[in-house]
């Protein structure tokens, strides 16, 4: 790399936060936001670039991660 491209790579941070909380724009059915989590983010320099819902997809289970998985594909 030259130093330039250097001085801007050294300067970047990555940073990964899990389970951060937000409140979605999409309504609940009482018309009140939906409060939502994402399992993990990756970010560089305080920016979100990656967002990642952590699980066990299996269709054969009904201990609700089918409703996970569906919520997570929604965005």
């Amino acid at each position: 790399m030259n130093p330039e491209a250097t001085e801007y790579y050294v300067g970047n941070q990555l940073t990964v936060t899990r389970q951060v909380a937000f409140t979605s724009v999409m309504k609940r059915p009482d018309g009140k936001n939906r409060s939502c989590v994402i399992d993990v983010t990756l970010a560089v320099n305080g920016i979100p670039v990656v967002t990642a819902e952590c699980g066990v997809w299996n269709s054969n289970c009904n201990c609700g991660r089918k409703t996970s998985y569906e919520f997570a594909t929604r965005y």
